[in-house]
């Protein structure tokens, strides 16, 4: 209830938001006459200091949306679980406004330059089919203004993303993306943009067309562990971009590399340009398609790598440290 441009028929305009809200067992699904819903469950605008709270999206089921099927606009003690989404354009989006716009101006309608905070959302345990154009998952916050914090993705299965990436939180602080399954994925599998103190655990993906993990421009103090990757075009686990204390530990990666070319080559492990204090330990990557099983470029610095098992994969080697500081002892691939 923000102005006349927001749900003008219902009251007053004194920025009453949605909270104590349960949407449960429903279907939403494509008219004959009209054709799919833009989104099932939606919230487009907000003020500053309001906060919609405490929604629930359980056991549902979406499909044929033609933008997203679940979009929430500043959304805070969030729980989207147990939901079917089928034939989507995309899936769940979690989002804060942009500062520079309208819904960051206070109830008065003066800017405020700035953008609230939320914090608790969980996407749980929830099934994607076929997603045609944009993400099944994402969260972001706004580079450079606001992170959103406590952010959990696990246990979703996600099978067909057609543009996009399975999973992508960006500007999160404080995050889980944990035993999510994912296969024919256009783009990355699981992309991380700018988050820190944060893990991602128990993950298995396949056919992914992009990296099987990426983790870029500037992400701070994360875990990425136990990933199992089959069939990878770019590389299996690709960190870059400032990043640092990133640690990629116990992975099995088969495959990686499909698409690599003479000009455009693809790794198992690669640490990029800008990398420092990092760590990958105890890492599988077998494959004959990838440049290397792993890569340090020569811009990355303070790189520990330790027993990983990178004998006899990537077309040109097992392991190229060209980092700062390389290490070469032999306790480093077997």
């Amino acid at each position: 209830m923000r102005s006349a441009g927001n749900f003008g028929a219902f009251g007053a305009y004194d920025q009453t938001v949605s909270k104590h809200v349960t949407i449960r067992d429903c279907y939403f699904s494509r008219s004959e006459s009209l054709g799919g819903y833009a989104r099932g469950v939606d919230s487009h605008t907000s003020t500053d200091g309001f906060w919609y709270s405490d929604i629930r999206i359980e056991n549902n089921d979406f499909e044929d949306t033609t933008e997203y099927a679940i979009s929430g606009n500043k959304w805070e003690d969030v729980v989207i679980s147990r939901n079917r989404f089928k034939d989507c354009a995309s899936g769940v989006r979690l989002m804060i406004p942009s500062v520079e716009s309208v819904y960051t101006q206070d109830a008065n309608g003066n800017p405020t330059n700035r953008v609230n905070k939320v914090k608790r959302l969980s996407v749980k345990d929830n099934t994607f089919t076929n997603i045609k154009e944009r993400h099944a998952i994402q969260v972001y916050g706004r580079k450079g203004i606001q992170k959103i914090d406590d952010v959990d993705v696990s246990g979703n299965k996600i099978n067909g993303v057609k543009v996009k990436h399975a999973i992508h939180l960006s500007d999160v602080d404080g995050f889980l993306v944990s035993h999510n399954q994912f296969r024919d994925i256009k783009h990355h599998g699981v992309l991380l943009t700018r988050c820190s103190n944060g893990k991602a655990d128990l993950n298995v993906g396949r056919d992914i067309e992009g990296n099987g993990v990426r983790v870029e421009l500037g992400c701070k103090n994360i875990d990425v562990t136990n990933t199992t990757l089959r069939e990878v075009g770019y590389s299996g686990i690709s960190v870059s971009g400032d990043s640092e204390d990133i640690n990629v530990d116990f992975s099995d990666i088969q495959n990686a590399g499909k698409r690599t070319s003479s000009s455009n080559p693809y790794y198992g492990i690669i640490f990029m340009d800008g990398v420092t204090d990092s760590a990958a330990r105890f890492n599988k990557v077998r494959g004959k398609k990838c440049r290397y099983a792993m890569y340090l470029t020569s811009k990355c610095s303070r790189i520990q790598h330790f027993g990983n098992r990178l004998k006899g994969a990537g077309a040109e080697g097992s392991l190229k440290d060209n980092s700062v500081d390389p290490i070469k002892s032999i306790e480093n691939v077997i």
